[in-house]
């Protein structure tokens, strides 16, 4: 009995499906529909993957008149996501090849972003939110700016960030690509802009 309950949440982290809905669920409670628009998934397969997460007791689910709200359940660890990763990435060739040499995992990882809250702090950096305004405004590191990707990347934005300053941009993760994109974009513009390795849901007490 003991092996078959700890067997199913390997079952329900084992799809790239469901990791992909843990980590939009890690930023912020969500309805399966929006879960379904943001995973480009039709409902009833959205509902399917979120009733295996459920099964496993990743995440939990509240009814709100006709609509049913996700989220992931309190003390869920942040490292969780992060621990399958870095093994992925320490075992999968192709993961390493992706992400390239300069990925940081592990304590290298929160050395790097708690130098990053210092340097925020000390106003020697400017720490670039680039997820959805709802994901900033439920969690975001300390002293961050909410600035969308969307408001980078188009044409006719021009974000009011400092030049005199380095941007550190970050997003949901590792696995998240618009941090790059966004810092791409900056440093075509001129600005002095780099990545951070891990979104604020990937970290605990990073403000300590």
């Amino acid at each position: 009995m003991l092996y078959t309950e700890a067997a199913k949440v390997g079952i329900a982290l084992g799809s790239p499906i469901r990791l992909e809905l843990l980590e939009l669920l890690a930023q912020r409670e969500r309805s399966v529909e929006d879960i379904a628009g943001e995973a480009d998934l039709g409902i009833p397969n959205a509902s399917r993957h979120l009733a295996v997460l459920a099964r496993a007791h990743l995440v939990r689910r509240r009814r709100d008149g006709n609509r049913i709200f996700y989220r992931t359940i309190p003390g869920l660890s942040p490292g969780l996501l992060r621990s399958l990763r870095d093994t992925a990435i320490g075992t999968n060739p192709v993961l390493a090849t992706v992400l390239g040499a300069d990925f940081l995992v592990a304590g290298d990882a929160d050395a790097a972003m708690r130098t990053a809250v210092a340097r925020g702090r000390a106003g020697h950096a400017v720490l670039v939110d680039v997820r959805p305004r709802a994901e900033f405004e439920t969690a975001h590191l300390p002293g961050a700016v909410s600035v969308p990707l969307q408001h980078i990347v188009s044409r006719g934005s021009r974000p009011r960030l400092p030049r005199d300053r380095e941007l550190l941009v970050y997003c949901r993760g590792a696995f998240c690509a618009w941090a790059d994109e966004a810092a791409t974009v900056l440093r075509r513009r001129g600005f002095n802009a780099n990545v951070l390795p891990l979104g604020p849901s990937e970290i605990a007490n990073i403000g300590a």
